[in-house]
């Protein structure tokens, strides 16, 4: 009985020794276009850390929120999720996200531009690590402007803005036209808060 109680022991031993940490990491929408990149991440990391391995889902963007909060709500979320910085204070609101703060060392913190970290910060707490960031740039035809009446070294500095000049322009012109093109995705803030 004794041997037996050895030899289960060992086998006990081996099979700790040799599980893996499992890491569930969720992106949005960004299969097929970068699975090349994210998957040469993870490909890299495991081997650099043969006892971690990375369960890689990547959810659509339009239904990432309701999945998250399902999944908080069954007490089985992902360990990392990639998430746009308005969505991610909005979790952490919900207190469904930890803070980072006491696992992100002021080196890493410092390779950050201020606004990238005070975008992911809620009530001194950081609950994410910039990514990926875009600038957000508008041209505008400074002959429209004109046109319409408007001075094209003001402007529009929010949505509310925008949806000003635009009907402005329509009203001086009985036309509707494309006043604004956008170089990226991320929403410029109208002045009441909201996209």
């Amino acid at each position: 009985m004794r041997k037996f109680l050895v030899i289960l022991m060992v086998v006990l031993l081996a099979v700790l020794a040799l599980s893996k940490t499992k890491i569930v990491f969720w992106t949005m929408s960004l299969k097929p276009t970068f699975t090349d990149f994210i998957q040469g991440i993870i490909d890299r990391y495991e081997e650099l850390n043969p006892d971690v391995e990375i369960v890689w889902e990547d959810v659509p963007w339009d239904v990432l929120q309701q999945k998250l909060l399902a999944a908080f709500s069954s007490g089985n979320p992902p360990d990392v999720v990639n998430l746009n910085a308005q969505w991610t204070i909005e979790f952490a609101q919900k207190k469904v996200l930890f803070p980072l703060n006491d696992l992100l060392p002021e080196e890493v913190i410092n390779q950050y531009f201020d606004n990238m970290i005070k975008g992911l910060t809620w009530k001194d707490g950081i609950y994410g690590i910039p990514w990926y960031t875009a600038v957000d740039v508008i041209f505008y035809n400074k002959e429209i402007f004109e046109k319409a009446g408007l001075d094209p070294k003001y402007p529009p500095r929010t949505w509310d803005e925008i949806l000003l000049y635009s009907v402005l322009y329509q009203g001086k012109n009985g036309k509707i036209t494309v006043l604004f093109l956008r170089s990226s995705k991320i929403p410029l803030r109208s002045s009441t808060g909201t996209d």
